[in-house]
């Protein structure tokens, strides 16, 4: 893709091609816990180490102690976005097969369902030639 002075642009820039559909790239959420550090706590709580004395062991008790509210925070948060997830998808299911039946039925515009859905998540760029949706 270029511009008017021919410079290149990355294809997820949204001044890149006004034609594209998404503008920008779909990733989802990261996690907001390192679950590498949260398995060398669980490694290193070797209960069996006959080298750790107790206060040492109590201590490395505390701290796997400590990572379970953030893994159980993790886990809820999984959850509310697949339950968001899901309600999506099953959003877009549906406004597909109204666009389907008003295709069959002879409907003048039956993408319409479709793209209504999509332009309420993610509002689609609008065309060069007066201003309607792609």
């Amino acid at each position: 893709m270029t511009t008017p002075h021919n410079t290149p642009q990355h294809p997820h820039d949204p001044t890149a091609d006004p034609t594209t559909l998404r503008t920008r790239p779909v990733r989802g959420p990261g996690r907001l816990v390192d679950l590498t550090t949260v398995a060398s706590h669980w490694l290193d709580l070797d209960a069996n180490d006959d080298t750790l004395s107790r206060p040492e062991l109590i201590d490395r008790l505390w701290v796997v102690a400590a990572d379970v509210p953030v893994l159980l925070a993790e886990i809820e948060r999984s959850q509310r976005l697949l339950r968001i997830a899901r309600r999506r998808l099953a959003d877009l299911l549906a406004a597909t097969r109204a666009a389907l039946a008003a295709a069959t039925e002879g409907d003048l515009d039956p993408l319409s369902f479709l793209l209504d859905e999509l332009d309420a998540r993610d509002p689609l760029p609008r065309t060069n030639t007066g201003g309607g949706r792609l």
